[in-house]
């Protein structure tokens, strides 16, 4: 693959990486909304995000960690999962239960979805005294480095006892970096608790509120230096984004917000990177009414698909190996082979157009602050399908 802006641009690697040459991480979601849902809603919710072809949903969050998750929410989340022939990975309340109620809790989602559950404790340990002195949420729990690690491992404990055998963890809001000494909550908890959780799990908000368009293509160089660095840190765990967004403020809306245009660019742009890097699952925060982090909105027996969306369905039927990539800050390819497709994916994450020269037959343009999928039949080596996410292609819609 070559591509230009009547200059040629260098390919850039990854000192110390050497990148994935597997598959697509799991893609998934966050089950959360707090405004009930009517049946016919409920419906409408479901045939929509069939189309996403998720893998995993998740339950969770800090309010879910603090009060509990009720009956009739759980039902509704493992509905949606087996609708979606999603694997659920469902949080074990921690801020403010004990090991007696977790015990019950843990009894109850068994008896209501007696096949595989994937399982987590706890929803961003890491922050509980910040958020509590900061008078952020007042109905956290503060809790010490020491605290939460012996609270944890009763926990986990529990599940063990249980037979639970596949576990996320720690589930951490930004002290998941060792490279920040003076907040490095990730080393000791895998020090004590490494041999007995399956996967690395962490969060990544980079934003409270994006300023620029070029700050938010800077960090998918960002976002892949640090998922990067974890992997050669921490190699024995696969990690998970286990929450995902382009801000956590969910009180902003703007330009930059959550669920905007470039929120979706963003989120396909570091996708494309967690394959790269051989992530295991990348999960975004949330489903539905979520305010501005949600990536679709009710309204009465409407709904609403806001470009976030279109950015998971961008990526929702690629398939194959990932057998070729270059990375740049301004243009980043993929090709991912299958038994009968060649599947291409070009995002453009600058201010100029780029001419693609996919190969010695097929050369096409791609527009600024775009992302372009070609599924080619590769045995005839024509192209089946093209799918571009555009600002004025959303706006067609």
């Amino acid at each position: 693959m070559r591509y230009q802006k009547r200059l040629f641009l260098f390919l850039m690697i990854f000192v110390g990486f050497s990148g994935n040459l597997f598959g697509l991480p799991l893609l998934g979601v966050n089950y959360w909304y707090f405004e009930p849902l009517t049946p016919s809603q409920k419906e409408l919710m479901v045939k929509t995000f069939q189309d996403l072809q998720l893998d995993i949903v998740r339950i969770g969050g800090l309010w879910y960690d603090a009060h509990g998750i009720d009956e009739s929410v759980l039902k509704s989340f493992f509905e949606f999962c087996e609708a979606l022939n999603a694997t659920p990975l469902v949080q074990v309340p921690f801020n403010r239960y004990d090991v007696d109620k977790a015990r019950k809790f843990v009894k109850r989602v068994k008896t209501l979805w007696p096949r595989e559950i994937w399982w987590s404790i706890g929803n961003e340990m890491d922050i509980y005294t910040d958020l509590w002195k900061n008078r952020v949420f007042s109905w956290i729990e503060p809790m010490s480095m020491r605290e939460a690690f012996n609270r944890f491992d009763e926990f986990l404990k529990l599940l063990e006892d249980s037979g639970v055998s596949t576990i996320f963890a720690p589930d951490y809001s930004w002290k998941w970096r060792p490279w920040w000494k003076r907040h490095d909550w990730i080393s000791p908890f895998l020090e004590r608790f490494s041999n007995r959780i399956s996967i690395l799990a962490v969060h990544r908000y980079p934003f409270d509120e994006a300023g620029s368009i070029k700050q938010i293509m800077d960090d998918v160089e960002a976002f892949t230096e640090e998922m990067s660095r974890l992997r050669r840190v921490f190699p024995q765990h696969p990690i998970s984004l286990t929450e995902v967004n382009l801000t956590w403020n969910w009180e902003y809306k703007g330009r930059f917000d959550g669920q905007s245009y470039w929120a979706g660019l963003w989120f396909i742009a570091i996708y494309g990177r967690a394959a790269y890097l051989g992530l295991h699952s990348v999960l975004f925060w949330s489903v539905v009414n979520d305010k501005t982090l949600s990536l679709v909105t009710m309204k009465g027996s409407q709904i609403e698909l806001h470009p976030t969306y279109y950015a998971l369905k961008f990526w929702s039927d690629v398939e194959g190996e990932l057998t070729k990539h270059e990375l740049s800050k301004t243009l980043d390819y993929y090709v991912f082979e299958s038994h009968d497709s060649r599947i291409v994916v070009i995002v453009n994450k600058s201010p100029k157009e780029m001419i693609v020269d996919v190969d010695e037959n097929i050369s096409l343009p791609v527009r600024p602050f775009t992302a372009v999928k070609l599924t080619i039949d590769r045995k005839s080596g024509t192209i089946r399908r093209k799918e571009i996410f555009s600002q004025q292609n959303l706006l067609q819609r």
